[in-house]
């Protein structure tokens, strides 16, 4: 069975929050949606809170998952499961909490663009749902 993890997608207006990886990591200096692996018997819900909480010290108050036409895969094809958190409780820090790594709000538009696969499809994902 393949490893599964959870991604988080927030929107502030026409920005959206990525984190820049570190270049000792999988997609170094890459832009992608902050999240993290699914543990076992964890469910998607509760891992989405899970690293909601380890990564950027916030909870969720209004989400979603985010339906997608295909399953998305990510590096050695993990199952990617995008959330859109729509609100939430606390202060988005500068960096992921328990990695360091940057967080950036960057331009929806330049996600819809990512040559990162997963993160360019969740963020289709992300634009249907909304209706954007």
């Amino acid at each position: 069975m393949n490893k599964q993890i959870v991604i988080f997608l927030i929107k502030n207006d026409e920005k959206i929050l990525v984190e820049k990886r570190h270049q000792t990591s999988n997609w170094a200096d890459e832009l992608l949606f902050p999240g993290g692996n699914v543990e076992e018997n964890e469910t998607l819900e509760l891992a989405m809170f899970r690293e909601t909480m380890e990564e950027l010290g916030i909870v969720p108050k209004e989400f979603t998952q985010i339906p997608t036409k295909e399953r998305i895969y990510g590096f050695n094809k993990v199952i990617v499961n995008p959330f859109y958190i729509s609100k939430y409780q606390g202060e988005v820090p500068t960096h992921i909490l328990d990695k360091k790594n940057p967080l950036l709000w960057i331009d929806f538009k330049q996600a819809l663009t990512s040559k990162i696969e997963p993160v360019k499809k969740a963020a289709e994902a992300l634009k249907e749902y909304l209706k954007l």
